[in-house]
């Protein structure tokens, strides 16, 4: 089960790249193309200076709703509703960040890790927790070298 009660790790915002450090201070936006059509899934703190402009086109709410079991079934529906592929990797990318253990923590050195021997990156992107625990171990390593 996900959820706030079992998250150890914490999110950035999309905006401004900031930590959220917890789904209560997070907010879920996205824009509407048409009628049951989405894009630019994003995470953002819930702030008028990281979160889109209000208009008729954005969709949102607040980002512990979606970490728990019937928040992320809303996010697989919306799978069935995205206006292209980009919108579909933007969304999948969301979906992983929400529900897999420390993936948003370790997400932006898979490629690092990778070219620095740590992980095979057979398809990046996916991770599995062996793949984000030698990534942590390359986080440490690196944050000794500075």
């Amino acid at each position: 089960m996900v959820g706030p009660e079992s998250y150890e790790n914490y999110f950035i915002c999309d905006s401004c790249g900031e930590v959220i450090d917890s789904p209560k201070n997070g907010w879920l936006e996205w824009k509407d193309v048409d009628l049951y059509k989405y894009k630019d899934f994003r995470i953002v703190h819930h702030s008028e200076k990281c979160m889109y402009k209000s208009s008729g086109d954005v969709s949102d709410g607040p980002l512990a709703e979606y970490t728990n079991d019937t928040g992320v079934m809303r996010l697989y529906e919306f799978l069935k509703n995205v206006d292209n592929d980009e919108a579909l990797n933007n969304l999948l990318e969301i979906i992983k960040r929400i529900t897999i253990k420390d993936y948003e923590s370790v997400r932006k050195d898979e490629h690092s890790a990778a070219v620095h021997g740590y992980i095979d990156d057979l398809v990046p992107g996916f991770p599995s927790q062996g793949d984000i625990k030698a990534i942590k171990r390359y986080q440490e390593d690196e944050a000794k070298n500075i």
